[in-house]
């Protein structure tokens, strides 16, 4: 549907729209490569600490829930490799 001017303070809303619409696109545009490395060090930051836990952690974890050890072992190799490495 076209947009259709009736007066000054239609142009004035309609500049307003698209400007704060556009400001948004910039913003998030521009904030990808922060949030990229944001998220980035938060998984080298979870690796590291599941990486020094005692082997003893470990074997609790796994007699205490071993579906749940299962499946964080399961998350800690997906962070891996969307990290890139093999730990």
């Amino acid at each position: 549907m076209p947009l259709t001017i009736h007066d000054a303070q239609d142009a004035v809303l309609i500049a307003k729209l698209e400007v704060e619409s556009w400001a948004e696109e910039f913003i998030r545009e521009w904030m990808q490569p922060v949030i990229a490395v944001n998220q980035a060090k938060q998984v080298d930051q979870v690796l590291q600490f599941w990486d020094s836990l005692p082997p003893e952690a470990h074997v609790l974890m796994e007699q205490t829930d071993p579906r749940q050890h299962a499946q964080t072992m399961k998350k800690v190799e997906e962070l891996r490799r969307k990290r890139g490495d093999n730990g």
